[in-house]
């Protein structure tokens, strides 16, 4: 795959205070190496004024291209639109936050134009880095991603990790998800994985939000993790699928 389309899906609800800078951010990078992008803000019930910010951003730039989500709000549901909406032939999803890295972004494509389905980021291996993770976050997601590994004989263990890019081809075959919330977060690459998908796997950074509030809630590890997961669980018995997974370079 060369010169490929890239298209950023950020979903945002009341993200004033960072979604410029992000989206200024993974601009500069993606301009810097020459790619052909699109970034895709979806506001998802903001009462802030991230919208007007979203269309000052789009009003400058054509590459940047603005849609509302439907209520009931729900970043999952909000992810969802943009992956109606989109057009490149690799799709990287990324928090308003500003947590993710640009530079990340770039090496991610690469893989995927290197052959890979998918490339997934790794938070806690060798490479990667963290600053000002919430202790007991970083518990929960231990837990959670050595139960998901164990439950789906992964070696991958930060399933959970927003921050990952796909292939066009195999966006197209996981569609539509059914995840409301940030547990599309697990649906999405289980679901690429189950499909037989071929991943590689890279360090990446995370950065604690510079403004605003989170919009994880920690009741959000309860029932829809649960279901989507047990659901995944029943397909994964049902098919036998296999993966052929891809060791961190």
């Amino acid at each position: 795959m060369e010169s490929s389309m890239i298209s950023v899906v950020i979903p945002a609800r009341n993200e004033q205070s960072n979604i410029e800078r992000t989206v200024r951010r993974i601009q500069s990078n993606f301009d810097r190496h020459s790619l052909l992008y699109e970034i895709l803000i979806i506001d998802d019930g903001s009462r802030d004024e991230t919208k007007d910010i979203m269309r000052e951003l789009s009003a400058k730039d054509h590459r940047v291209k603005v849609f509302v989500n439907d209520p009931p709000y729900g970043v999952g549901k909000a992810v969802q639109k943009g992956l109606d909406c989109y057009q490149g032939q690799v799709v990287i999803i990324a928090m308003a936050d500003g947590s993710d890295d640009p530079n990340d972004m770039v090496q991610f494509v690469r893989r995927i134009e290197q052959g890979f389905d998918c490339c997934f980021g790794n938070r806690w291996v060798k490479g990667a880095s963290l600053k000002n993770y919430p202790i007991l976050k970083f518990i929960l997601n231990r837990l959670a991603n050595w139960a998901i590994s164990i439950l789906f004989a992964l070696n991958y263990r930060d399933i959970t990790n927003a921050f990952k890019a796909y292939s066009r081809e195999i966006i197209e075959e996981v569609k539509p998800i059914e995840s409301q919330h940030f547990n599309f977060t697990v649906e999405l690459p289980l679901k690429a994985i189950l499909k037989g998908c071929r991943f590689a796997v890279l360090p990446n950074h995370w950065y604690p939000r510079e403004g605003g509030r989170s919009k994880f809630f920690f009741k959000e590890w309860g029932s829809g993790y649960f279901r989507i997961i047990w659901k995944l669980l029943k397909l994964r018995w049902s098919k036998k699928s296999k993966h052929r997974p891809v060791k961190p370079s």
